[in-house]
């Protein structure tokens, strides 16, 4: 700011000595000889006029100066100028130029082109007086740095600015340290000032993304913004997006107030403010709010007691924002009585469950989606995030009382729910989404104990026909573009407990005892499996689930089970081993001895929404010609296997 105002000082220097001397002895060249002179000594940098240069005297002192340009600073590579105007008119009033006082009349930027630019080592072209460093053979400078002129300084004292204006100016800001560009176009702006301690009154409106944004802003005194004493400042910015409105002060380079920012839609806003905008995704418009006050400096701001509310999410915490490396970073602590991550998510395709298992977000015919999973969102800032809820809501999936943290850095995502309150038991999840390689990659640690399942697997949409109180744990990881490549990659491993629970839909002890007519109800609500306890382990290759252990115990009937579940494809192909179980007491000595009778296999397979259920009645004959001895004394104990068999012939 400084540096501006000395331009402006050189050029009001020269008007001074037009005003004194007569016309007839100035030429134009001479005032464009003096000007890039005093430019350069001020600044470093090189002045073109390319064009006409006109002069106006009393009683009103003026020039007009056409396609003017100022240099970059000597060492960067582009050949763009810093600034390019196509006109710049400057007028004075003659009388308090000769009581030493500058009162502008008009200061008029006709189509001003301003490149803003940061190299690759960070050194930035509005440094005015520093040498480039950085580069390949660069020594650190050891000159000071120039220092504003004392007339110059002096003369702006009593500065007072009256139509000043910016017409149809171009903003472009290029960093090729973090390959970031900003473009800021039409903009027009006007100014007022009675003096350098006086009030500054700014006001305008440009177009950034094909979009309007109007902007204002009063300080109290340009001298102690300039000084780095105290000056009050009011400002706003604002487009049909969003509209931010903050009062404090400045004092030594560190601005100290409060901020409100609002917006009726942050998904619309965070498409439109990157560097390209891009059309809004579908979904919530997600309106927001924010408030808090105010401590920011040289990179950094930090909202100490932010108030905030997202859709359905009310909270309030500290937030810290740092500008200083190549990406922003957010440090956020937040209280909020829930968290409900709903409006962030996809539609789901599947809204509730229908005839056993179903899948969330799943295309037509049980096919995954092949929708592209856009992960770039991920790269545009790191975050540490800590938030204290009463509750989460994920989906239908609810959470109660917890803790939940992330941690954002360099695409790659860490979030973890911590000894949760949920489903009358407690629970831990751990998730990984790594955003920085391609295609991304996901992983899944989850731990619960004591929960109840019905509820549980109920609101995540996989099936309503298991109950019980279960402890599980699942450790799951896959990578891909789309949610098919995903699930057909996934690998993992993991183990359930159920205790007293209900097995909906088919009733196993049923289908063991009575093989003719059990095997047409399947798929009936009103049958079922009471058990009291069920279990095993599981691992997980390319999205295909294989089990070999499970274990069921009801009453008067013990099972085991394997095979596989094929995620990608949708099916299940399983084996169900049921053993009747009988005892017997002697009634001389009270013993009590146990029984086994025999019991069909069942095959379980087909759709995993509804899968079917059939006897292996081949693998009853297999064991028999086995062990035809032991398949005698069991068939004894059976039967409905007789009646069975007996239709089969001998």
């Amino acid at each position: 700011m400084k540096k501006l105002l000395i331009i402006i000082g050189a050029l009001l220097a020269v008007l001074i000595a037009a005003a004194m001397i007569a016309p007839s002895f100035i030429s134009s060249d001479n005032i464009k000889a003096q000007l890039i002179e005093k430019v350069h000594a001020a600044t470093g940098r090189t002045l073109t006029i390319d064009g006409n240069l006109r002069l106006k005297f009393f009683p009103i002192a003026g020039i007009t100066a056409d396609k003017v340009t100022l240099s970059n600073p000597p060492g960067f590579a582009d050949n763009a100028s810093f600034i390019t105007l196509q006109s710049l008119s400057v007028e004075v009033g003659v009388l308090p130029l000769l009581h030493h006082n500058i009162a502008i009349h008009g200061l008029v930027l006709d189509e001003p082109q301003i490149n803003f630019h940061v190299d690759k080592n960070g050194n930035q072209n509005w440094a005015f007086g520093q040498e480039k460093s950085g580069g390949e053979g660069a020594k650190p400078s050891t000159a000071a740095p120039s220092s504003p002129s004392n007339d110059a300084l002096a003369a702006l004292g009593s500065l007072s600015l009256n139509g000043v204006e910016i017409k149809n100016a171009t903003i472009h800001y290029i960093n090729d340290s973090n390959k970031s560009r900003l473009d800021l176009l039409k903009l027009n702006a006007s100014l007022s000032m009675n003096g350098l301690n006086s009030p500054l009154s700014i006001s305008g409106d440009g177009e950034w993304n094909s979009k309007t944004v109007k902007v204002s802003a009063k300080a109290s005194s340009l001298a102690g913004l300039m000084n780095a004493t105290r000056s009050d400042i009011q400002a706003s910015i604002s487009s049909d997006l969003f509209s931010v409105e903050t009062s404090g002060y400045a004092e030594k380079s560190t601005y100290v107030g409060k901020g409100d920012i609002k917006s009726p839609s942050l998904t619309e806003l965070m498409a439109w403010a990157g560097p390209a905008a891009k059309a809004a995704p579908a979904g919530p418009k997600l309106a927001f709010t924010a408030n808090s006050d105010m401590n920011c400096g040289a990179g950094y701001c930090n909202l100490p007691h932010i108030n905030l509310s997202l859709d359905k999410l009310q909270g309030n915490g500290s937030v810290k924002v740092t500008l200083t490396g190549e990406k922003p970073a957010i440090d956020l602590n937040l209280t909020t009585a829930l968290l409900d991550f709903n409006p962030f998510l996809p539609p789901q395709q599947h809204a509730a469950i229908s005839d056993g298992l179903v899948a969330d977000a799943m295309a037509d015919s049980g096919h995954w989606s092949d929708a592209p999973i856009d992960l770039s969102g991920l790269q545009a800032a790191n975050v540490t995030a800590s938030i204290k809820t009463d509750h989460i809501l994920y989906r239908k999936i609810a959470i109660g009382k917890t803790v939940f943290t992330a941690k954002l850095l360099g695409g790659h995502l860490t979030a973890d729910i911590t000894d949760a309150e949920m489903y009358s038991g407690k629970g831990s999840i751990s998730a990984v989404v790594d955003g920085s390689v391609s295609p991304p990659a996901i992983q899944l640690n989850t731990t619960l104990k004591g929960v109840q399942l019905e509820p549980l697997l109920k609101d995540a949409a996989i099936t309503d026909r298991l109950s019980g109180t279960g402890d599980m744990q699942i450790s799951t990881m896959g990578r891909g573009a789309s949610q098919r490549a995903i699930i057909a990659s996934l690998a993992g491993s993991g183990q359930i407990r159920v205790a007293n629970g209900v097995l909906k839909g088919v009733n196993l002890g049923d289908m063991a005892h009575n093989l003719q007519t059990a095997f047409q109800k399947t798929d009936d609500d009103s049958q079922k499996t009471v058990f009291t306890d069920m279990g095993g382990t599981f691992t997980i290759s390319q999205g295909v689930v294989s089990n070999n252990d499970l274990t069921m115990n009801t009453t008067g009937l013990r099972l085991t089970g394997k095979g596989t579940v094929n995620l990608p494809a949708y099916t299940i192909s399983y084996r169900l081993t049921p053993q009747i179980i009988s005892t017997a007491t002697d009634q001389t000595t009270g013993k009590t001895t146990e029984k086994q009778g025999l019991a069909v296999p069942v095959v379980v397979e087909g759709s995993l929404d509804k899968p079917s259920y059939r006897p292996d009645v081949g693998a009853v004959l297999q064991n028999a010609l086995q062990d035809p001895k032991q398949f005698r004394q069991q068939l004894k104990n059976s039967n409905s296997l007789k009646g069975l068999l007996k239709g089969l012939g001998n």
